[in-house]
């Protein structure tokens, strides 16, 4: 087994509702074609859609980074720390739709800021992959006319 570092940590991230669906489904597709059944070509492609969220949300802002990052990451993870991380991620996209449900039930949001708790893994220094890993807290919306302080 790989030797990684890991930490989690708190990450400020403010952003449309589009953007909100992208960055879920970018963390969905890491999830089925990175750690469900790994294929790193098959994983870049689907987040190439995702592409302009990347360095918003998650450790690297190409697709293929991403990738990369994530495939060999899992590759290299035993059983019981891929069950760990299996959960961490399907429990953070669970919860980040609580974000993207308040924008659908409040027309009048513009953006939302959000701190988002995210787990990061490191092999040799470098960061392979983050996952956001619940809804976080929100901090303040903005309606079109300013920024609401929550």
């Amino acid at each position: 087994m790989a030797a990684y570092q890991t930490r989690e940590f708190k990450k400020k991230v403010t952003m449309t509702y589009q953007q909100a669906k992208m960055i879920r489904n970018a963390q969905q597709d890491m999830y089925d074609s990175g750690i469900v059944k790994p294929n790193q070509n098959n994983l870049a492609s689907l987040l190439s859609a995702s592409a302009s969220i990347l360095g918003l949300a998650f450790a690297t802002n190409t697709a293929a980074g991403v990738a990369a990052g994530v495939v060999s990451l899992t590759l290299g993870l035993g059983t019981n720390e891929k069950d760990t991380l299996d959960r961490m991620v399907k429990d953070g996209i669970y919860e980040f739709n609580s974000i993207i449900r308040a924008f659908e039930d409040n027309s009048s949001y513009k953006m939302i800021e959000v701190e988002l708790p995210y787990i990061e893994y490191k092999q040799s220094g470098e960061v392979l992959a983050q996952f956001f890993t619940g809804a976080g807290r929100v901090i303040r919306i903005n309606t079109g006319s300013g920024w609401i302080e929550l």
